[in-house]
């Protein structure tokens, strides 16, 4: 059964690198996995459950990563790594699927995806990062960090679907460092 799944999940990354989201079909996905249809079904209820899939795949070694990251002694470095992980999994999916996913969420009229729920855990890294860095003075201290992590997970996303809009036209993380460090007034 889980190697059905990752079939579906692999043929439907390979189709979504070149071709829309509305364009592929769940039948099409399957002919690419070598599946009946059934099994499509099996694992998944729509193509926006599966984008919640291939998106899944890329979260799981969150706490590993998350725990790589605490490890880096530059409490500003590690700030600046945590805020830009939604941008490393952007990268890693490239430019059409992370735009099609973020469509299918914006899309969804049962609410049953959160942005906010899927990356709790990060997020509250985020905060407790930012909080550190004003009690050492590394940042400042004028806004409250609730709100300079709120800003910085939007700021985030806003880089990300300025990215997909332009076809990833530009260097995503280095925007995302730039317009971070901006938010953040750190210094080179």
């Amino acid at each position: 059964m889980a190697k059905n799944r990752k079939l579906l999940l692999d043929s439907a990354r390979k189709l979504l690198t070149d071709r829309s989201f509305e364009s592929v079909t769940i039948r099409e996905i399957c002919e690419h996995a070598g599946v009946a249809n059934s099994t499509f079904y099996y694992h998944f209820k729509t193509k926006e459950e599966l984008m919640d899939g291939l998106r899944a795949q890329d979260d799981r070694p969150l706490r590993t990563e998350l725990l790589e990251l605490v490890m880096e002694p530059n409490l500003t470095e590690q700030l600046l790594a945590v805020c830009m992980m939604r941008t490393a999994r952007a990268e890693r999916h490239g430019c059409s699927i992370t735009a099609q996913y973020y469509k299918s969420v914006i899309g969804r009229e049962d609410g049953c995806d959160s942005l906010d729920e899927a990356h709790r855990q990060e997020d509250e890294t985020v905060l407790a990062l930012v909080l550190r860095a004003q009690q050492a003075g590394l940042i400042s201290r004028d806004k409250d960090a609730q709100t300079l992590t709120t800003a910085a997970i939007r700021l985030t996303r806003c880089v990300i679907f300025d990215w997909c809009a332009s076809g990833g036209s530009f260097d995503l993380r280095a925007e995302t460092r730039r317009m971070l460090m901006l938010l953040f007034d750190i210094k080179e």
